[in-house]
């Protein structure tokens, strides 16, 4: 790896080898956890890397990672938004999200919300 490239995360995944469980977050704030007792679990989808076990042993790393440019993972990025993009679009019309300005909720929890009044 030289000056002009760099490590980014493309697959943030793990697994339990006391339940044989795969853990993978997908996006940030996704925290995934098995139920056995070494309470494996993964957080941060492709923007951190948090790993967490009662030992950290008992685990395995099944995380992948790709050299790239800082143009690339530029690209990769605007790549990725516009896919969700597409998809909280495809949500609301769905009729499983609300957009709030410029913000995707589940229509479950407004109307939570809204019904608690």
């Amino acid at each position: 790896m030289n000056n002009n490239t760099m490590k980014v995360l493309t697959k943030n995944a793990i697994k339990c080898l006391v339940c044989n469980t795969i853990l993978e977050s997908k996006y940030r704030h996704n925290y995934v956890k098995c139920q056995c007792p070494n309470e494996t679990a993964c957080d941060g989808g492709l923007e951190y890397q948090r790993t967490l076990a009662v030992d950290l042993n008992l685990i395995e790393d099944l995380s992948e990672y790709q050299v790239m440019t800082q143009e690339d993972y530029d690209n990769l990025i605007k790549q990725t938004k516009a896919k969700q993009l597409a998809k909280n679009e495809q949500g609301v019309k769905d009729g499983l999200l609300v957009k709030i300005g410029n913000d995707y909720y589940s229509k479950e929890i407004i109307t939570l919300l809204y019904d608690n009044k």
